[in-house]
């Protein structure tokens, strides 16, 4: 179970949790009201009013169709890629993937040679 965040950890999770409303389309009255709450909920929490339970995240992310990967991954943009990635290489033979896998360590070890240099 992941533990409630503090402080700054606190307002980065409410950023996030906008940033999946909106990109759902959703009005903050439309989510409040979805979610069953008052009209104003999704508002107050996000002008930092109070920090939703754990529940709510779940119930939140639900209607926004995410998950709580996304949510807590830190690059939105890396997360999309790095899923496209996995479910290509869901798709591969096992070699296949030894070989993705290998480039992948001959680039970080090309990359961080020419950074001693």
């Amino acid at each position: 179970m992941l533990k409630k965040p503090l402080g700054e950890e606190k307002d980065e999770v409410i950023k996030r949790l906008r940033v999946l409303r909106e990109r759902k389309g959703l009005e903050c009255k439309e989510l409040s009201l979805l979610l069953g709450n008052e009209e104003q909920y999704i508002s107050r929490m996000e002008n930092g009013k109070f920090y939703p339970s754990h529940d709510s995240i779940e119930m939140i992310i639900k209607f926004c169709d995410s998950s709580l990967e996304e949510l807590y991954y830190h690059d939105f943009e890396l997360y999309k890629y790095d899923m496209k990635l996995l479910e290509s290489m869901k798709a591969m033979s096992s070699k296949s993937r030894e070989l993705i896998l290998e480039f992948i360590k001959d680039v970080h070890s090309n990359r961080d040679a020419k950074g001693r240099a």
